[in-house]
């Protein structure tokens, strides 16, 4: 057994490792890396009757799954065996949505996310790569992800969805970044509080300075967020995307700007 549980994860690695090169279209029509699920490889297939029996108590060895997968945990009897508290709650059933909303009761150990943001389900499907790589993958469970014949359902091609959307927002949120770089800054109570702008500001470094701006950033949040940004000075006066900072006085083509009056001792009488 000890055997064919080792070439098992062998081939499953190989596998996943050839699927991982597999590219998705986005819906901005980039490309991207697909999310890697193994749905050829012949295993296992649980019933979620079966899964319950393998809770540390009613057998010695402790399996979970996660997004359909299941996985020998009993390596980690301290985090998820029958005395290690909240989450011994994962063990023997498919409890996916806790990794995202946190909770160990009935509400939260189920196993649709469907209905969670794309940052959530993509969080998700990171402990899921947790555990293909540090724990041994044993079948997949019959039911909300997978069919009896190991086919994925629906709702598995909907988290892939969800997933993609994911990569499309980082991917968004990195463009917006490096078009409108993050300001620096600087707060205290022992300094003047500022933003300014420099060639690298934001972490790369470009051809232009730009100017502070507020920014309502409309890739951060379902509403967005407003930020400071270096924007070019071109487009500095566009007053429908940007706001001064004009508490106290800046020069438009500033590229630094006071957020609050001169301290106490900066005033020269």
């Amino acid at each position: 057994e000890g055997i064919m549980a080792r070439k098992f994860v062998v081939c499953l690695i190989a596998l996943l490792h050839v699927a991982s090169s597999k590219m998705c279209k986005l819906e901005d029509g980039s490309d991207h890396e697909c999310p890697v699920f193994d749905d050829d490889s012949a295993v296992k297939m649980f019933t979620a009757e079966e899964l319950s029996q393998y809770d540390g108590v009613k057998n010695s060895k402790i399996y979970l799954a996660i997004i359909g997968e299941v996985f020998d945990v009993t390596k980690g009897k301290s985090y998820y065996g029958p005395d290690a508290g909240g989450y011994s709650g994962f063990a023997a059933k498919d409890g996916s949505k806790a990794f995202a909303i946190g909770g160990f009761t009935e509400k939260e150990l189920i196993a649709d996310i469907t209905d969670l943001e794309p940052s959530q389900v993509m969080g998700i499907y990171d402990w899921t790569t947790f555990y293909r790589k540090d724990y041994i993958p044993v079948g997949k469970l019959i039911g909300f992800y997978y069919d009896a014949d190991g086919k994925p359902t629906e709702n598995r091609r909907q988290v892939e969805q969800l997933i993609l959307k994911g990569y499309l927002s980082q991917k968004q949120v990195k463009d917006m970044a490096k078009k409108y770089p993050r300001c620096n800054s600087q707060s205290g109570t022992r300094v003047r509080d500022r933003v300014w702008c420099t060639a690298m500001s934001g972490g790369s470094e470009r051809g232009w300075v730009g100017v502070p701006r507020k920014f309502l950033d409309p890739t951060l949040g379902k509403r967005g967020s407003t930020r400071c940004a270096c924007v070019p000075l071109e487009e500095a006066d566009d007053e429908t995307r940007f706001k001064t900072y004009d508490d106290y006085p800046c020069a438009k083509d500033s590229s630094e700007c006071f957020l609050e009056a001169p301290l106490k001792t900066e005033v020269k009488l």
